[in-house]
């Protein structure tokens, strides 16, 4: 059993366990607890810039007549990929002739492909 002297900040509570057949106490030592603060925890990785040697970041086309998954496919690449959007068949085509394209996610079901 844990002495409240031992440690100042103590919670001792007394539970019952299905696993235990006797009440046992159980102590937390609140002040081992780490403290975390907003100021010194910052809440998104902090990006750090390309390094002169590192390679290209490549392009991805998203190609969706839906403005929401178009959107959303560009929020989750745009930090490893260039993102390019299409809205149609017509506009991926243009694109792909326009620019270098490593890969494409596509709508299937969208009239023009």
């Amino acid at each position: 059993m844990v002495q409240r002297e031992q440690f100042p900040a103590v919670l001792q509570t007394p539970t019952r366990s299905p696993e235990l057949s006797n009440l046992q106490t159980v102590a937390m030592r609140l002040s081992a607890m780490p403290s975390l603060s907003p100021l010194d925890t910052p809440s998104r990785p902090v990006a750090q810039p390309p390094a002169a040697n590192s390679p290209r970041k490549r392009t991805l086309l998203i190609v969706d007549d839906e403005e929401g998954p178009r959107q959303s496919l560009r929020i989750v690449f745009k930090d490893d990929y260039n993102i390019l959007l299409a809205d149609s068949g017509n506009k991926a085509v243009e694109l792909v002739k326009q620019h270098s394209v490593d890969a494409a996610v596509l709508d299937i079901r969208m009239s023009g492909i």
